[in-house]
């Protein structure tokens, strides 16, 4: 089961609206709306302390400002890249991803090896 959380405010209007979700357009997928039982800043809080595990790692001391800085531009040149085939409908026809994979990875008869 692919999952994915975050958070949302209702407007209000009482509508809610949840963008940049990672599922192809056309996914049924099911809803559950759940009160947040935290406060912004116990979230910022719990936040704050994650990432200064995350800086203590041994590995995190090798990371310069400048790796993240590129990584993010490749991480928003692939949405950007990702949405556009969305909205284009690239893969509208595509029903079932799986079955077309299996379509597309079919072993094909290569020339000059017959054995």
């Amino acid at each position: 089961m692919q999952v994915h959380k975050t958070t949302a405010r209702i407007q209000a209007s009482g509508e809610l609206t949840i963008t940049h979700l990672p599922f192809a357009p056309g996914t049924l997928v099911e809803v559950l709306v759940v009160r947040s039982e935290r406060s912004a800043a116990e979230r910022e809080q719990e936040w704050a302390r994650l990432m200064q595990a995350v800086h203590a790692l041994p590995h995190a001391q090798t990371i310069r400002e400048e790796d993240i800085a590129v990584e993010i531009h490749r991480q928003t040149a692939i949405r950007q890249a990702l949405t556009a085939v969305a909205q284009a409908g690239t893969f509208a026809a595509v029903d079932d991803a799986c079955a077309w994979q299996r379509e597309l990875r079919v072993d094909r008869a290569q020339p000059g090896r017959e054995d």
